[in-house]
């Protein structure tokens, strides 16, 4: 009785099997996909930032320039557009310092963010403590309007909110105690509301705040900033 060839279906049988039990994942690609960009979040930004060396490096290139500066009286200006929690700033400071020890120093800076305005004043005292001939000056306003510290509207103009703080004592610690009572202060210059064109925070009152050592007031009396008097020259 001839056999009944069954090799071939045995053979083919368990390859079916494993093909039916592997499931079949098909990639396509996503419909109107959207580059992404970490500075749109700023969860994803300072987990960047806080670990990888972008801010020192920042810092060093930006030094390198103070070797080009010649600076022209009343002081060395220095503008920060946006300032973020000052990692940059303070570091740029203290090299100007070493660069000009004895020069005046007028810094404004520009941030709309309260959190990141009061960490950027937390590394502030030591800079009013080596270089006491310094003048900070930390504003709100937009992009255009931080070197002048003049808003654009003239309805805004009118109600500039500037705060002048002078410092008293000698110490770090001494101007440190002094820059955290500011908290009521920063809470109500640095009110912010969402923009009805892009959704990003505005300022809710433009805002001036203008610091300097009280001891030092005669001599940077040609370097604080006063209201409603524009300026844009920057070295």
């Amino acid at each position: 009785m001839p056999r009944t060839p069954v090799t071939a279906k045995r053979s083919r049988a368990p390859a079916d099997a494993r093909s039916a039990a592997i499931p079949r994942i098909e990639t396509r690609p996503a419909a109107n996909p959207t580059p992404f960009r970490f500075y749109d979040n700023r969860q994803k930004y300072l987990a960047f930032v806080n670990t990888c060396n972008e801010k020192a490096s920042i810092a060093r290139r930006a030094t390198r320039e103070l070797q080009l500066v010649r600076p022209s009286p009343p002081a060395l200006r220095l503008f920060d557009a946006g300032m973020g929690d000052a990692t940059v700033l303070a570091r740029l400071m203290r090299s100007a310092h070493h660069a000009f020890p004895v020069v005046p120093m007028l810094v404004v800076a520009k941030e709309i963010s309260l959190e990141d305005v009061r960490l950027g004043l937390e590394k502030m005292p030591d800079r009013f403590h080596e270089h006491p001939a310094t003048v900070l000056v930390i504003t709100n306003l937009h992009y255009a309007e931080a070197p002048r510290l003049m808003p654009r509207d003239v309805n805004f103009a009118a109600a500039l909110n500037w705060q002048e703080v002078r410092l008293t004592g000698d110490s770090a610690h001494q101007y440190a105690e002094q820059i955290e009572e500011l908290t009521a202060t920063l809470g109500h210059g640095w009110e912010t509301k969402p923009s009805q064109s892009s959704g990003n925070p505005v300022y809710v009152r433009p805002s001036v705040l203008t610091i300097y050592r009280d001891d030092q007031r005669f001599l940077l009396d040609s370097v604080i900033p006063k209201p409603g008097r524009t300026f844009e020259d920057y070295d």
